[in-house]
């Protein structure tokens, strides 16, 4: 999902109504009584208004809903990271890599389960054994 073309309007919070430590239940509560206040087909605003008001809404509640995308946003307010600008990408290919080396907890953690599966395994050829015998 891109970002927004309103980023540089003012910052989402604001557009929602809502403090930067807004819980997701303030949020959506915030969304829903604004999208309700400005959607063009129940408003009494200028049809044009309605419009980009009920647009920055829909555009700030998409991103502050998601934490990932929030986070990201909220990175983009400090002033040391505002020379890069913060690019959004899908999910899907969001440019992580998908493989990386194991570490020690991780090998430790998988040798131990090798180990269990080992004694289960001799644990029930051993009782298999002792049922057959008369």
């Amino acid at each position: 999902m891109p970002l927004p073309q309103c980023i540089e309007n003012p910052n989402f919070y604001s557009i929602l109504g809502v403090s930067p430590q807004a819980t997701p239940r303030q949020i959506r509560s915030a969304y829903r009584e604004l999208s309700k206040r400005y959607h063009p087909d129940t408003t009494t605003y200028a049809p044009e208004v309605a419009r980009e008001k009920f647009r920055q809404v829909q555009d700030a509640y998409r991103i502050l809903q998601d934490p990932i995308y929030r986070a990201a946003y909220d990175l983009s307010l400090l002033p040391q990271y505002q020379s890069p600008p913060v690019t959004f990408s899908s999910r899907e290919d969001d440019g992580l890599p998908t493989e990386r080396p194991l570490s020690g907890g991780e090998i430790f953690a998988l040798f131990i389960l090798v180990i269990t599966l080992i004694i289960c395994l001799g644990l029930a050829f051993t009782i298999a054994l002792l049922r057959e015998l008369p």
